[in-house]
């Protein structure tokens, strides 16, 4: 990696970007510049010097495309957040991602059913106590008294993280009402998991009571 000779010049730089670092590292889908700027609270003026920025010294490590800011190499993100370097200059703290798309989410009045997935995800990764009660105390009520998204929210969970963290939210959310109801294929949340390979998802689901024994029947 070229950070040292990046950042060696002006070591404020990198303090300045970071931000920007904790979101692209947390990130769960593809995200425009303005997109990623906003996430990190990153002031108008602020915005300009890190454009010139981004056109310049950081396109060793960012791609702009068509808007849209990316790490040019997963393993950027990787280097960036291995907890064997979290006493090193160059650490990217991923609570610190997922808190600042869990504040940014929770100022909108209405979290569309679509972000909501990523929200919880969001949520649950940051190890914000009160991000998690503020976001319970606002969106538990509008899952569980949903007669379809329960268990729809649910699959895609298992389905998209492979967290414990994750997965743990919302089953706290809706009561674990719906562990092990099956959906439209006659699957149930701990089949999904297992059939994607998120091991830690499906361990979440079985610590807190899916059934082991469950088999898929399918209807010809």
């Amino acid at each position: 990696m070229n950070f040292e000779r990046v950042f060696d010049n002006q070591p404020s730089i990198f303090e300045e970007l970071r931000p920007i670092f904790e979101v692209l590292c947390t990130m769960t889908k593809s995200m425009t510049e303005e997109q990623i700027f906003e996430v990190a609270n990153i002031s108008s003026e602020n915005r300009r010097k890190i454009k010139l920025l981004i056109g310049n010294e950081l396109g060793h490590f960012l791609i702009f495309s068509d808007g849209y800011l990316s790490f040019f190499h997963k393993s950027i993100a990787d280097f960036l957040t291995c907890l064997s370097r979290q006493h090193l200059r160059f650490f990217v703290h991923k609570e610190n991602g997922h808190t600042l798309f869990g504040v940014h989410h929770l100022k909108s009045l209405n979290i569309s059913e679509t972000n909501l997935v990523d929200v919880v995800h969001h949520v649950a990764m940051s190890e914000n106590y009160q991000l998690k009660s503020m976001f319970k105390q606002n969106y538990a009520n509008r899952i569980i008294y949903n007669t379809k998204l329960p268990l729809l929210f649910l699959h895609q969970v298992v389905r998209d993280f492979n967290s414990y963290k994750t997965t743990k939210l919302l089953l706290s959310l809706t009561n674990k009402m719906y562990i092990n109801d099956t959906d439209v294929r006659n699957m149930t949340a701990a089949f999904i998991a297992a059939s994607f390979g998120n091991e830690q998802a499906l361990k979440c689901l079985l610590d807190y009571g899916a059934d082991p024994n469950f088999k898929v029947i399918f209807l010809y």
